[in-house]
């Protein structure tokens, strides 16, 4: 009972749980974007793609959102793709963010709700951003929390 003493803590330990238990798993999430248009990942059926959690004042996120929009703009001609799952709350902000850093891949926005929670990075157990996964072309999670290092290495190979 010590996770019900912490508000949000049971439902993220929850998370964490099903976030270890993806790989292997068929992935599945949609969402919307800023402008509300939305985002599925079925639709990247047959490529092979990041999904990658992120919130504009992370400094790993910042650092890391060079090689990510190099590692896409060399790779998606052969089938590779990321969806990013921005968890801030302002949409103004994040419009502006997008277009300032040239963010070339689409963002779902996860604001949080009522009870100060993200609804898909409290789903997944997010404990850091930015956290990525990293799918097969086939749908299936290969890595659920795979670095920038890791990952241009793996699209490497």
């Amino acid at each position: 009972m010590l996770f019900r003493s912490v508000p949000g803590a049971e439902a993220r330990a929850n998370g964490a749980l099903r976030r270890l238990d993806l790989v292997g798993t068929t992935f599945k999430l949609s969402g919307k974007d800023v402008g509300s248009r939305t985002i599925d990942v079925a639709s990247l059926r047959g490529k092979a793609y990041v999904v990658c959690f992120w919130e504009m004042n992370s400094l790993t996120f910042n650092e890391d959102l060079p090689v990510l929009k190099a590692l896409l703009e060399q790779y998606a001609e052969r089938g590779f793709a990321i969806v990013g799952i921005c968890t801030d709350q302002d949409t103004k902000a994040i419009t502006t963010y997008v277009t300032t850093n040239k963010v070339n891949f689409p963002s779902i926005h996860d604001p949080a709700s009522n009870e100060n929670f993200n609804t898909l990075a409290m789903q997944y157990g997010i404990y850091k951003n930015p956290l990525m996964f990293l799918v097969d072309r086939d749908g299936r999670v290969v890595s659920n929390d795979i670095t920038v290092n890791d990952l241009k290495n793996k699209l490497a190979e």
